[in-house]
């Protein structure tokens, strides 16, 4: 009967415990464990029992025929009682102790449960805030109420003066926190990275001083204060993953906001595209914006040709779809078309995009703007009127392709062009509009020779160079026929030249193969042959 009242208090006390920490579905196991208890020792007492009535019984049977006499039935009673009484009471404080241990269990994992839905919660809070002065006071006002704080607050190092910053406050005045940075200043650097909790008491007020690290990075200090003295080693175990959760945030939201900051930086001064596989635009910076007066909506999913300047060659256009097609890098100095109609220079770097696999999904551009650099330049090599090379960017370049001529074992074709009685032109016609012949003179050449490596240059007053790699000697020949053709076909009437009533030209052609010859000697025997066209009657090439 005892052992049945006792049953029902522990179960109904047990049930009173647990129901104030746990839901239903976790009351499942617990119980389990004690009916089984419970059972065991209820079957334990019932065998005693049998065991103790056949004992009490077998004595009695011998005491009463006289087997025994009534000194011998009294002790081996009280024997049988003693031990009966043992069982019981063992049995009593086994099932005590094991019903006492599968609580204590349950109300660890119990605390342990809540904690992890604690930390979950907390860590899906800080998740969904934005801005790193909002995850200060969220995690402020979480951990003071979870640990009954009357006031909190939160400083971030700043590396580049080394001292600590405020970066929020609960309950607590922003005057009171300006009191105390000092104190924690020497927190910052190498050994702020070692630091434990830091307490100090002031009449009965706690402040406790917590690291907030990441990846042994200081990331900078949290102060709690209790209106109660507390002892700084349970807050220590409560709120150790609280902390480095608040840490990792930080940190992260940290790098956020600079990443942010240097992206605006970035989008605001570099101009820089990227593109589909296509060529249509997928992203545009700002200053990609302000360099072509194009707005963002008129850019995206446009495509890049928009941007083309018409005076650069196909060519041109073939070999850069050829290079980063083949996942390779390519750079050029060119030039853009505004939204105007203006001309802007960019050199320009683009960079296939890959993907996991190492598959071309687009391209990356970066394009700096030098159309400043590239105007002072062209003043320096460019001809005013004619917008031709001038005779100082001839010296330059006839080197280089002199040495690309060895180097390649090419043909390189030098045409030294002159317009036929120009002086006489000038005299008829006036000088103005003998600069209006030289222009479009100047332009006819310009659209007879497109080629990437074809060059025009104006050497002197009515006398023009070209310069031109050829396949074929023939095929120097007939460029040049082309230019002279096209020349007399513009029809510009010039009463005073004795080859034709048009404008026309003579040129000296000069074919170098690989000879051993300088850039003296070249333009030498090049105007040696102008010099016979001209004898033989002018508008006529002659060749060596």
């Amino acid at each position: 009967m005892i052992y049945f009242l006792y049953i029902i208090y522990f179960q109904f006390t047990c049930k009173l415990k647990l129901t104030k920490d746990t839901n239903i579905m976790n009351l499942y196991k617990p119980f389990s464990f004690h009916k089984i208890i419970n059972l065991i020792g209820l079957i334990f007492l019932i065998l005693f029992c049998i065991i103790f009535y056949k004992e009490y019984n077998s004595l009695s049977f011998l005491y009463e025929n006289d087997i025994i006499n009534k000194t011998a039935f009294v002790q081996k009673q009280e024997i049988i009682l003693f031990v009966f009484i043992c069982i019981v009471l063992l049995t009593f404080a086994m099932i005590f102790y094991f019903e006492k241990l599968i609580l204590n269990n349950h109300h660890s994992n119990t605390l342990y449960i809540n904690r992890i839905k604690t930390f979950n919660s907390f860590y899906s809070i800080l998740h969904a805030t934005k801005g790193i002065k909002n995850i200060s006071d969220v995690s402020l006002e979480f951990i003071s109420n979870q640990l009954k704080a009357s006031s909190s607050c939160i400083y971030i190092a700043n590396y580049k003066n080394m001292n600590l910053q405020l970066l929020g406050t609960y309950k607590q005045s922003i005057n009171k926190t300006s009191q105390i940075i000092d104190m924690y200043s020497g927190l910052i650097g190498t050994s702020f990275s070692t630091q434990t909790i830091q307490a100090t008491y002031q009449k009965n007020i706690t402040h406790l001083t917590i690291p907030l690290i990441d990846d042994e990075k200081s990331i900078g200090v949290m102060e709690l204060s209790f209106c109660f003295k507390i002892d700084k080693q349970i807050i220590t175990e409560q709120i150790n993953h609280l902390i480095k959760i608040i840490s990792s945030t930080l940190l992260k939201e940290l790098e956020h906001e600079k990443n942010k900051k240097y992206f605006k930086l970035i989008d605001k001064n570099v101009i820089i595209s990227s593109t589909n596989t296509e060529g249509r635009i997928t992203f545009v910076s700002e200053a990609f914006c302000n360099a072509t007066l194009y707005n963002k909506k008129e850019l995206l999913n446009n495509n890049h040709r928009i941007l083309r300047h018409p005076d650069v060659q196909e060519e041109i256009f073939c070999g850069m779809w050829s290079t980063i097609k083949s996942g390779k890098s390519w750079n050029k100095e060119l030039p853009n078309i505004k939204k105007d109609g203006s001309t802007y220079w960019a050199k320009t770097s683009i960079t296939p995009e890959l993907d996991f696999y190492g598959n071309i999904i687009g391209y990356d551009a970066i394009r700096e703007d030098i159309t400043d650099k590239k105007l002072i330049e062209q003043i320096s090599i460019e001809d005013p009127l004619t917008k031709l090379y001038n005779r100082r960017y001839f010296d330059k370049v006839i080197q280089k392709q002199i040495n690309i001529a060895k180097r390649f074992q090419k043909i390189l074709i030098f045409s030294i062009l002159d317009i036929d009685h120009f002086k006489q032109y000038n005299d008829t016609y006036g000088h103005q509009e003998g600069d209006y012949a030289l222009i479009k003179v100047a332009n006819s050449l310009k659209q007879s020779l497109k080629r990437e490596n074809d060059f025009i240059f104006r050497l002197g007053g009515e006398e023009f160079g070209l310069l031109y790699f050829v396949e074929e000697q023939n095929e120097g020949m007939k460029i040049a026929n082309k230019v002279r053709e096209n020349i007399e076909q513009l029809k510009i009437s010039h009463s005073k030249n004795s080859a034709s009533q048009y404008i026309t030209i003579s040129c000296g052609l000069f074919i170098y193969s690989g000879e051993n010859e300088n850039v003296e000697s070249i333009y030498k025997k090049a105007d040696a042959l102008l010099y016979k066209a001209k004898q033989n009657g002018r508008n006529q090439i002659y060749v060596s």
